[in-house]
């Protein structure tokens, strides 16, 4: 008969068997929380500001410029109505900058938004490109720092940050709208739907400075929000929840169109004639163009879209960079 195996070697056996049995019926481990995203560094947030708010004052026009400077500064003097697609948001916010500065000329207030309004843009684009790149430590921190002050002299950007034109407060909006939503998709999202609401509250006014503009970008801030759902359920509310809150902003700043052009006698610019609400929606619409002007409406549709590509093409660059970073790992 075979001799009986060693008692060491029983005793080794059954502690393995124990441990096994141990492990199997053991509790899975619990999943970590979401790794919340880091608060933006008061240095680097200061370094922006103060560069772009440098650059962007120092070459800001002190006069009326070319384009359609003139005709905007006036609907906001009024105000007024400004050619389609009227540009309340601008219109309201460039009307309460000259009379909340008595002391400076009217067409300076003008210009001084759209230099306010591109020192945010540039500041919202740091914060998106943080929520991008995630740095976690100093090093990491100078990517999404000198991303933001290259942008910063980018032409879309400073090219209409010195003069009273709509595109600053379009992409500042925009891009607050792309950061909030990446701050909602990187951190606890039951906790954090003040941020969606807040996105869609700046896509709104967006949607009121240039809604062509606001169009261009609406696939990529969707996509943001939707791409990273757990479920179908909340999918449709990533995307249902922004919606309602950006249309009644829209609808407020486009009713006051109606209320301007409709309620004064003789407004300073009423740009086609917007007298009921057949005449406003050709003006949101852009059909004015083709009733006043004769042209053909796809023509001003794509003179439009042509124009906000080029000034709002950084945003959805740098949205669409999003997927490349999911698949890196990072």
């Amino acid at each position: 008969m075979p001799d009986d195996p060693p008692k060491s070697r029983l005793v080794v056996g059954e502690q393995q068997l124990e441990a096994a049995a141990a492990s199997t019926n053991a509790a899975p481990e619990a999943t970590p929380p979401p790794e919340q995203p880091t608060p933006t560094p008061f240095l680097g947030a200061q370094l922006v500001v103060t560069v772009a708010g440098y650059a962007y004052y120092s070459h800001s026009a002190p006069d009326i410029t070319l384009v359609d400077s003139g005709e905007l500064i006036l609907a906001a003097a009024g105000p007024g109505v400004a050619h389609p697609a009227g540009f309340p948001a601008w219109t309201l916010l460039s009307h309460a900058a000259m009379k909340l500065l008595p002391a400076v000329d009217p067409i300076r207030a003008a210009n001084l938004v759209s230099v306010a309004c591109a020192v945010l843009a540039m500041l919202c684009f740091y914060e998106l490109a943080r929520g991008i790149c995630r740095p976690r430590t100093s090093y990491e921190e100078v990517g999404p720092l000198a991303g933001a002050l290259l942008a910063t002299f980018a032409f879309p950007i400073w090219g209409t940050a010195t003069f009273s034109e709509v595109y600053s407060l379009t992409s500042a909006a925009l891009l607050g709208a792309l950061a909030l939503t990446q701050r909602w998709r990187d951190g606890r999202r039951a906790e954090r739907s003040a941020e969606l609401m807040g996105a869609g509250c700046l896509f709104g006014l967006a949607f009121s400075a240039h809604h062509i503009s606001a169009a261009l970008v609406l696939p990529a801030l969707c996509w943001l929000a939707a791409a990273g759902a757990r479920s179908i359920r909340e999918a449709v509310w990533s995307l249902a929840l922004p919606a309602l809150c950006s249309l009644p902003v829209a609808a407020g700043f486009y009713g006051s169109i109606f209320a301007i052009a409709t309620q004064k006698p003789s407004p300073l610019m009423n740009w086609g004639g917007v007298k009921d609400v057949q005449t406003l929606l050709w003006h949101v619409s852009g059909k004015m163009y083709s009733v006043n002007l004769k042209w053909p409406r796809y023509t001003s549709i794509c003179c439009q879209s042509l124009l906000a590509i080029a000034a709002v093409h950084p945003a959805v660059i740098l949205a669409s960079t999003t997927w490349s970073s999911r698949r890196s790992g990072r």
